[in-house]
């Protein structure tokens, strides 16, 4: 379910949600980019769309780089949670999905494209 958005928010003319944050990133309650190109787009790249950085969260979550691929390709449109500007590179979007994984806890998914042909899961960790 995505985020309730704060009372600042601004309503926009599609009907969805904008506010700053208090680091100053932006904010939505629609995703960015479409759930369907990033899961495509994974598998065919495999688990080089796993950021590095994804490793210690797979860890803690008791998955494997392929086991997270299966996740994401589980993924729908009612796991989105939010979109947010990348706090080091504004105006480059991430999409946040909450995501079931096997071991029956939930993970915090970030999505974002770095070029046209690849994607790169930005985390992958446990949900506190």
């Amino acid at each position: 379910m995505p985020i309730s958005p704060p009372a600042h928010a601004v309503l926009n003319a599609d009907g969805s949600y904008s506010w700053t944050t208090h680091q100053g990133v932006q904010e939505k309650n629609v995703p960015h980019y479409a759930l369907a190109l990033f899961q495509a787009v994974c598998e065919a790249i495999g688990t080089d769309a796993l950021n590095p950085a994804t490793t210690s969260g797979l860890v803690a979550l008791g998955l494997t780089r392929k086991d997270a691929l299966a996740v994401i390709a589980s993924m729908d449109g009612g796991m989105f949670y939010k979109s947010m500007e990348a706090l080091k590179r504004p105006g480059m979007w991430q999409d946040v999905y909450r995501v079931p994984v096997p071991s029956g806890v939930k993970a915090y998914v970030k999505l974002s494209p770095m070029h046209p042909q690849k994607c790169v899961v930005i985390s992958f960790k446990p949900l506190l």
